[in-house]
This record gives C-alpha cells, sequence and structure tokens, in this order.
C-alpha cells in the first residue's frame, strides 16, 4: 500500500478530529462544558486523543519511510 504525503496528512488530521470528537463527548455528555472547563476537568481525556493522534502519526511515517 502506496500512501503519499498528502494522503497521510490528511488521513492524521481526520484521526485528530475523530479522536478529539470522541474524547470531548465522552468528557462532557451534556455538551455544555466550555474549552477551558474541558481542559480543567477532563484532561486525561485529551491526553489519551493526544497519544492516539501520535501513534497514527507514527504509524504513517513509518509507512511513508517504509515504501521508500
Amino acid at each position: 500500500m502506496h500512501v503519499d504525503k498528502g494522503t497521510a496528512v490528511l488521513m492524521i488530521l481526520i484521526g485528530a478530529a475523530v479522536a478529539l470528537g470522541v474524547e470531548w463527548w465522552m468528557a462532557s455528555p451534556d455538551l455544555n462544558l466550555g474549552w477551558r472547563d474541558l481542559v480543567d476537568r477532563e484532561w486525561h481525556h485529551l491526553a489519551r486523543a493526544g497519544i492516539i493522534v501520535a501513534s497514527a502519526a507514527l504509524v504513517t511515517a513509518g509507512l511513508l519511510r517504509r515504501r521508500r
């Protein structure tokens, strides 16, 4: 499977948006928390989303490097 850089960046951005959206929903079921309240109360959800995105970026970078 060949993945060019533009597609890889797009995949990472979509993954980041999905991960942050899911974690935001898990942290705030009533969806009334603001960004600052969410960071203060539910920082571990955002950290988990960051780990997911970083892992996806590393895997994608590995795939891109292997294909060269």
